[in-house]
């Protein structure tokens, strides 16, 4: 889910942000950005991303990350991936990738081979209420 929303979370609190440097990707040039976060941030505080976005479009190309959930930082680190979003489609004025292929990743050879993918098919917004997310009367927590 985090994937999906990666393009929404970047200004979330307790994000810290490299400057911006151009760097070469598989052959091509793009803006990269190291993204960390304050200790205590979200569930995984130790991981990291390196967003690439396009330079022209901004839009993200790719994002390297490591996940530190039930692993060390080293474990994490010693084992990177990438996803790479494309076929972008406007949705209510927002740009949604609606193809995804996730990689192995290092940072002195770049994206490795395909390890998976993902199709987004039918997206939309909805409309939600003051009370959408109400726990409905009579929910039972198990």
């Amino acid at each position: 889910m985090y994937f999906l929303l990666f393009s929404n979370k970047l200004n979330d609190p307790g994000t810290i942000w490299s400057n911006v440097e151009s760097v070469q990707l598989n052959d091509k040039t793009y803006n990269s950005q190291r993204l960390t976060f304050e200790a205590n941030t979200g569930d995984a505080p130790d991981d990291w991303y390196i967003v690439y976005s396009d330079p022209h479009t901004h839009l993200i190309d790719y994002v390297a990350y490591i996940v530190t959930v039930n692993k060390s930082t080293e474990a994490a680190e010693a084992d990177p991936h990438a996803i790479g979003y494309s076929n972008y489609k406007m949705i209510d004025g927002i740009p949604v990738a609606h193809n995804w292929e996730f990689y192995e990743w290092s940072s002195t050879n770049g994206l490795g081979k395909v390890i998976g993918d993902a199709t987004i098919r039918s997206a939309k917004f909805v409309k939600t209420s003051p009370n959408t997310f109400d726990v409905p009367d009579g929910f039972i927590e198990k």
